[in-house]
This record gives structure tokens, C-alpha cells and sequence, in this order.
């Protein structure tokens, strides 16, 4: 990098290779119709380089590297790692986008930024840094390329946006002490080390974060500071955070749904985190819970686990795999939820097979098979064994057919999704702010728009009162149509029907069982 407004990409090619394919592990191509590809704009840097976005190809016999010109780029793919994401100062780089077969052989890699600071997989150092094919692991590796001078001994931990204001910085690094001392805590002895972090501005509301190897992690919120934000870096930081006390490779008997355990793992930590700290009183812990184990509920749509296809995308496993994680470790074994828990991350890191279900339900006690986990993961209806659950004297959950105050926003945007496919021939796409639901470009409508943004209904704050959503089905179900407010004070009438309505029963969380979750 000479400059961060793009990367220059060189690739040495043997005499006895024409062409280079790109790996694309794990790339997967995206659902959305506005997707233009990884590599769109990627450019052959001279003649002896061709580009189709999945081969380089050597256009003259004579040429022994073949060069590319990537820009900076905010662009997303879908569960693809930042091949040119722009930092302060500097470009985010994940090796994934840049790997190769091994067709042509084994390949070094070198990075390199003239007078300024490399940090390879974690590590920092002047100018340069390598990885040879031999160490291996580095077809899969963050890199941070900083066109800022090196330090040694004064490098931050925290690479920040200038557009930040020092409060938030300074709120930032309160944020992360704050949750490695808590999580060291609730997992004592468990190892586990803070990554080198970039932190990028984002368009309002919208906010995400990644980890990639546990040494390099990508946070990106709104610059403005104030309460929501702060909240904001509580939630998605722990989560983030909590990544790193699990293994970078799960061997575990649940294989097949590694996202759920990962993700809900984290969420898990996240939820007893914020609770632990006092960023949660006891009603908000316990609203966290409901909303995971309705969501999970609500998304699995009277289907068994089993029978969820892209159970593994969107908030499924952030719900589902919270509300798992909840009900395993909420088990009557003599050993506490979070050493079973620690004991379990500590297996895995060490990199032993593991039984997601078993470790959770049962722990240290050789004498226990899990019940639960195993049937919830089965063929059964989600719904279904959650009610036998609930059953179960002592149970973490129970049946109810009220709304507590945490289940107000999760129905209000199911509420909207529903809406949205009787509007838009089926199709959903929506943003979920923290008080509104905006819609966004894609589907065609009758009645809804690109960048609606959708507040009351029927006249109530759809996202402060379970009212609201309570009127609107009336209103669907008795007159055929609902007035939803807009944020820009103008309403939208839409029509809908009986399909539109209200789930005949939820699930609420023992406070006291609830509680017990935090020891």
C-alpha cells in the first residue's frame, strides 16, 4: 500500500504456469440482485495481467508477475472477510480474497507499506511483514496496513478513526477493560488474548463487528457520541469480546450448525456480561432470554430445527443460539453454568471433541445424558418441545400469552414483516433501527417504498407500545387494511388480511432461573 486510496497486488508466477485461480473458500455468491461481485473492480495493473475474477492470466510468455490495482472499498459480500476496507490512514485486508490454488504451488505471502506500519495476523512491526507457506495459515490471515510511522512499544492497541471524538474513544477502551476483566472473571483460567482492534465510522444506527484468527477485530459504529451509542458499544463489543474465549476451530458433534454454537455462544457471554457489569438490571437479562427464545420461536415458523435450511443465516443463530445456550446451562448439575461453560470453550480450544449438547446439559457429571438440546436439534417441532420444556417442573421458561416490555420491538418488526409480504408479493427487506423500521430497496410494492420509515401504527408508537400491534391486526382483521405512521409525519394505508396476526402464545423466563444463569 502506497496510499490508501487502493492496493497494488502482485503475484509471482512460475515459467510453467499460465493462469492462477483464486480459492474462494467459503465465498458464497449473494441472494440480493444488487450483488456485483468480489472483484468487480479490480484492474490488471499492466499488459502481462488478465482478470476474469475467478483466473489471473499471463498475457505475454515473457512476464513473471502479474499485477492488480484494488481499490478501498466498504462494499460487503456476505460472510466474506475485507479484502480493501478503508482505515484510518489505511487499509483492512483479509487473505482469503487474495488465496490461490495450490496448482502452481505453495504461496508466500509479503505485505508491505513504505515508512509505515504492518500488522500481520495480530503482529505489528515497520514497513513490512511475511508469512511463509511453510508457517502456514496464510491463505486465511487480517492484515492492517497503516500508512503511519512505527513505534515500537507505542503502538495502540486500538487503531481509531480520527472522526471519532476522544470521548468516544476514551469510552471505547473503559468499554473493552471493563468486559476482559468480566469475562476473565465468569471463565477463570480459560486463556484467551485481546486482538489488535480498527474501529471505523458508520452511517447511523447501523454498526458490525468481526473477528478474524482472535487476532485481528473490526468494529464500525456511528461517530456520534451519546447514550445510544454507548449502549450500542455494550452490546456488539461483548458480543465481539466474547468470540475470543471460544476456539478458532469447533470439533464438536454439532458440526453442522458451528454458527449457532459460535454465535450463540457469544450472545450467551454478551447477555451474562452486560447483566454481570450492571448494563442489564434483572427485567433486562430476563428480556434478552425472551427475545432470543421467541425470536427463535417465531423465525422457525411451526418447523422442527432439522428442517430449517438457512438456520445457520440471519438472526437465527443469534436467537436460537442464545436461547440453547440458555436452556442447556440452566440444567440442575452440581457445577455452575459458566464453569461448564469455560470447561467447554477450554476443550475446544484444546482442540478435544466435544458434544455441544452434553457439555452444556451435563458438565463434569459422568452420570447425566442431555434431554433437551438433543430434541431441540431434532426432528421435532421447535415449538413443540419448547412447550414440553416449559412443562418440566423448574424450567427456565414458561407459556404465556403476555407481552413482557423486551417482546414490544421483536413483535412490532415481525409485525412489519408480515405487512411488508402481503404489500410485496412475499419479499422482505427491511432495516431494523432502534425505534423504526426502514424499508429497503429491492422488492416491488403496492404501497411501500425504499426508505419508508415506519413508526406508529393505527396511531401508537409501534416500537413503546404492545398496543400498537395489537390495533393494527384488528384492524387487518376486521377492515382489511392498517395506517402506518411514518417518521416524517405522512401515513401509509396498507391493505391485509387474516394472515396477518398475533402468535397464539410466547414464552416468558423465571426471573429466579434467569438469575441463576449469572453464577
Amino acid at each position: 500500500m502506497r496510499d490508501p486510496a487502493a492496493l497494488e497486488v502482485s503475484y509471482e508466477i512460475p515459467p510453467s504456469c499460465t493462469a492462477l485461480t483464486f480459492r474462494d473458500d467459503g465465498v458464497r455468491p449473494n441472494a440480493g440482485r444488487n450483488d456485483v461481485g468480489l472483484r468487480s473492480d479490480w484492474s490488471a495493473a499492466d499488459d502481462c495481467t488478465g482478470l476474469d475474477g475467478r483466473q489471473l492470466r499471463r498475457k505475454n510468455a515473457s512476464c513473471s508477475t502479474l499485477r492488480l490495482r484494488v481499490p478501498a472499498t466498504k462494499r460487503n459480500k456476505d460472510r466474506t472477510y475485507p479484502w480493501a476496507y478503508p482505515v484510518e490512514k489505511g487499509l483492512y485486508v483479509h487473505t482469503s480474497s487474495y488465496a490461490l490454488t495450490d496448482a502452481c504451488g505453495a504461496v508466500d505471502w509479503k505485505f508491505v507499506v513504505p515508512g509505515g506500519t504492518v500488522v500481520v495476523d495480530g503482529v505489528t512491526t515497520a514497513e513490512s511483514g511475511a508469512r511463509t507457506a511453510a508457517a502456514g495459515g496464510g491463505d486465511a490471515m487480517p492484515t492492517v496496513l497503516i500508512q503511519q510511522a512505527f513505534r515500537p512499544g507505542a503502538t495502540s492497541r486500538v487503531h481509531a478513526s480520527s472522526n471519532f471524538a476522544r470521548q468516544t474513544l476514551a469510552y471505547l477502551d473503559a468499554t473493552l477493560d471493563s468486559i476482559e476483566r468480566e469475562l476473565r472473571k465468569e471463565l477463570p483460567g480459560l486463556p484467551f488474548s485481546i486482538p489488535f482492534i480498527v474501529a471505523s465510522p458508520s452511517d447511523p444506527h447501523n454498526y458490525w463487528g468481526d473477528v478474524a484468527n482472535r487476532t485481528v477485530m473490526r468494529l464500525s459504529f456511528p461517530p456520534a457520541p451519546g447514550r445510544e451509542q454507548e449502549e450500542l458499544l455494550h452490546t456488539f463489543v461483548a458480543h465481539e469480546m466474547a468470540h475470543l474465549t471460544q476456539p478458532q476451530d469447533w470439533n464438536d458433534s454439532w458440526k453442522e450448525d458451528e454458527a449457532t454454537v459460535g454465535e450463540g455462544g457469544a450472545e450467551f457471554l454478551r447477555a451474562v456480561t452486560a447483566a454481570r457489569l450492571g448494563w442489564l438490571d434483572h427485567d433486562g437479562f430476563k428480556g434478552e432470554l425472551e427475545k432470543a427464545v421467541n425470536g427463535c420461536v417465531l423465525a422457525a415458523n411451526g418447523k422442527s430445527w432439522k428442517a430449517l435450511p438457512r438456520r445457520g443465516w440471519g438472526r437465527m443463530p443469534y436467537d436460537c443460539g442464545l436461547a440453547f445456550y440458555a436452556i442447556g446451562l440452566s440444567s440442575d448439575v452440581p457445577q455452575s453454568s459458566l464453569l461448564r461453560l469455560r470447561d467447554y470453550n477450554r476443550k475446544g480450544k484444546q482442540g478435544e471433541r466435544t458434544d455441544f449438547a452434553r457439555e452444556l446439559e451435563c458438565g463434569a457429571a459422568q452420570d447425566c445424558q442431555p434431554r433437551w438440546l438433543p430434541r431441540l436439534a431434532g426432528t421435532e417441532t421447535l415449538e413443540n418441545v419448547l412447550q414440553d420444556y416449559a412443562r418440566q417442573p423448574g424450567s427456565l421458561l414458561r407459556v404465556t400469552s403476555e407481552w413482557s416490555p423486551a417482546m414490544v420491538k421483536p413483535m412490532a418488526f415481525r409485525h412489519i414483516e408480515q405487512l411488508m409480504r402481503a404489500d410485496c408479493n412475499g419479499a422482505v427487506s427491511m432495516y431494523q433501527e432502534a425505534a423504526a423500521a426502514r424499508i429497503a430497496p429491492g422488492p416491488k410494492c403496492g404501497v411501500l417504498r425504499a426508505d419508508m420509515v415506519v413508526v406508529r401504527a393505527e396511531a401508537l408508537p409501534l416500537f413503546e407500545d404492545a398496543g400498537a400491534v395489537k390495533a393494527s391486526v384488528k384492524a387487518c382483521q376486521e377492515k382489511g387494511k392498517t395506517v402506518l405512521g411514518l417518521q416524517d409525519g405522512s401515513s401509509a394505508t396498507l391493505a391485509c388480511g387474516q394472515s396477518v396476526s398475533l402468535p397464539a402464545q410466547l414464552f416468558g423466563v423465571d426471573p429466579e432461573r434467569a438469575q441463576a444463569l449469572l453464577k
